[in-house]
């Protein structure tokens, strides 16, 4: 069973007089430089339509930082990837050289494909994705110079060279032979395509699904590199954040529910005959009503469904429905029906069968006969009846409401738009690799994710929470053995940030440097706004109307970028922010 513990607020960290952000006026250093190629940013085609998809392509930040040189990154335009740097003490540009080459995509257009992507595993070795299918292991050397990337290994991990996107990679050099490389991998399928071992999670929203592969790679002296392991989970709700933790051993992730790991190619994951049972009984395939003149059935289809799906034939005493060719409703019927009576429609994925009996006085006991995949409910007419009559006994109005609405010290039309939350509840989850069991869980709540950023190397990115109106910045650990404690440390606190951050309504991308002295946000276009942490001013100031003194200023500054050109990645370093577009690469010097 998983340990559930919480996530612990550090009131150090908390700045509770913090009165807001003040404007500074004063013009920053830009520095623009053409890149050598453009930057193509791959669009969902029309068969990506769904919710998963939108996480997938929406939020793609074409700047790849290098935890192990915060003033270095990387950007891939069209097939080659780039190397770009600020100089730590003028934060000037040091321009952009090009490092590697993807292996040429033949007759690949884009559609269908994923953008290129890439993460770095170590001080030496990187992961990258071409969006087409191929995964590619590239040795790097030691990145601090202008060493040429060379390629050790690649193939395609997903059958039918499927598209995905890397989002994140460990190399363990402590592991025995150094072997011990991994690397996540995130991708959207059809829920009737995915290869699995167990049952995938349920959805009731949407036939799609989002899986993250879990790609562990072997090396031999003698024929180098080659993959050992694919694991799999799935997310039927989307994943909002997912890392590997230190030594390659679990995965932690923020997920609503429900989750789970599916396929496994070394350890297939097992599920209990009694569990899919007691599952497959717990919730009728359709529900159908009657009343003396008609039988009503429902079922809930997928997303996507359309009448074309649907096969309708229906005899006097036999009936056959099916969707997309599989049998939904067959076999001989519970009574006599009348056919030339009998219909089917379809409405917001919801089939609704009628089929009108050919005697008014037959009760049926089942649909089919001998089919008990079924559940019948009572007519929704006659519910209706028996509530009215029985209204009377109940009220609506809680006892003392009046003097609870008399004392109330605010009221909901006071909240704005971006002071809401989710519904829904995400759960902070820690994953076990070799026995599938999700060991720690904390619940997130309803609290939004503003961000993620490695800002250390070695180390799973930390996610940035709305708490209140701040945003607190959360750094997870690997799980202490001794004490099976999972430390998951509050690190900064960015004042005011969930509320700035929910205003933007253009808003693109959100990071901050490693030392997170600053917050930026920028626009899809032009706009970008750093927020600065408070800091301690030379001599203390009063305010004129309330004579409070004020000691410490926080900073926000915008910049206006040249060109109209959509921003497509940004990365922050502790003196400088880099932005790119489709054509160019601006420095902003702080």
């Amino acid at each position: 069973m998983a340990t559930v513990f919480e996530l612990k607020v550090d009131r150090n960290l908390i700045d509770t007089t913090f009165e807001g952000y003040k404007l500074n006026l004063e013009k920053l250093s830009i520095e623009e430089n053409k890149l050598p190629k453009s930057i193509t940013h791959i669009q969902p085609g029309d068969e990506y339509y769904s919710v998963h998809h939108a996480k997938v392509f929406g939020l793609h930040n074409h700047l790849i930082k290098d935890p192990w040189n915060e003033n270095s990154a990387y950007f891939v335009a069209e097939g080659s990837i780039f190397h770009t740097s600020v100089y730590s003490n003028t934060s000037i540009n040091s321009g952009v050289t090009e490092v590697w080459e993807f292996p040429a995509l033949g007759t690949v257009g884009n559609k269908g494909r994923y953008n290129y992507t890439m993460r770095f595993a170590s001080a030496g070795v990187c992961v990258a994705s071409d969006g087409a299918g191929s995964l590619y292991l590239v040795h790097t050397g030691d990145r601090r110079g202008e060493m040429k990337w060379k390629l050790e290994y690649s193939f395609s991990p997903i059958p039918n060279k499927k598209p995905f996107s890397v989002i994140h990679a460990l190399h363990d050099l402590e592991s025995p032979d150094f072997i011990g490389l991994h690397c996540l991998l995130l991708r959207v399928e059809q829920r009737e395509d995915v290869e699995i071992h167990v049952p995938l999670p349920k959805a009731e929203d949407s036939s799609f699904v989002t899986l993250v592969e879990w790609v562990t790679f072997d090396y031999d002296g003698a024929t180098g590199w080659s993959w050992g392991r694919i694991r799999r989970l799935a997310f039927s709700k989307g994943v909002d954040f997912a890392s590997l933790l230190p030594k390659g051993e679990s995965v932690a992730f923020i997920a609503q529910e429900p989750f789970a790991m599916v396929y496994d190619s070394l350890k297939p994951p097992e599920i209990e005959m009694k569990e899919l049972e007691e599952e497959k009984e717990s919730k009728p395939d359709y529900l159908w009503f009657q009343t003396p003149e008609d039988v009503t059935v429902y079922f809930n289809l997928p997303s996507g469904a359309i009448r074309q799906h649907i096969n309708f034939e229906v005899h006097p005493r036999q009936i056959h429905v099916s969707f997309k060719g599989s049998p939904l409703l067959e076999g001989e019927l519970g009574g006599i029906c009348q056919p030339d009576a009998s219909t089917y429609v379809l409405s917001d994925q919801k089939l609704e069968i009628l089929l009108t009996k050919a005697s008014g006085t037959e009760k049926w006991k089942q649909v089919v006969l001998g089919d008990s995949r079924g559940e019948e409910t009572i007519d929704p007419s006659v519910a209706a009846d028996i509530h009215d009559k029985l209204a009377h006994l109940t009220s609506e109005k809680i006892i003392g409401e009046d003097e609870v609405t008399q004392r109330r010290g605010f009221n909901s039309e006071q909240l704005e738009e971006c002071d809401l939350y989710p519904a829904a509840f995400s759960f902070f989850c820690r994953m076990n690799g070799e026995n599938h069991n999700i060991t720690h869980r904390a619940s997130v709540g309803s609290y939004q994710i503003l961000f993620w950023n490695q800002t250390l190397p070695d180390m799973p990115p930390a996610v940035c929470l709305r708490y209140d109106v701040d945003g607190i910045v959360w750094q997870p650990e690997d799980v202490d053995q001794t004490t099976n404690t999972w430390k998951i440390e509050h690190v900064a606190t960015f004042p005011a940030l969930g509320y700035v951050q929910a205003s933007k309504e253009q808003r693109k991308f959100t990071v901050c440097p490693e030392d997170y002295s600053y917050a930026v946000i920028c626009d899809s276009v032009r706009h970008v706004y750093i927020y600065h942490q408070p800091s301690a001013l030379a001599s203390e100031l009063r305010n004129r109307k309330n004579s409070k003194r004020v000691s410490h200023v926080a900073r926000q500054q915008v910049v206006a970028l040249e060109g109209n050109e959509n921003i497509l990645g940004i990365h922050a370093t502790t003196k400088s922010i880099l932005v790119i577009t489709e054509s160019s690469l601006y420095t902003i010097k702080l």
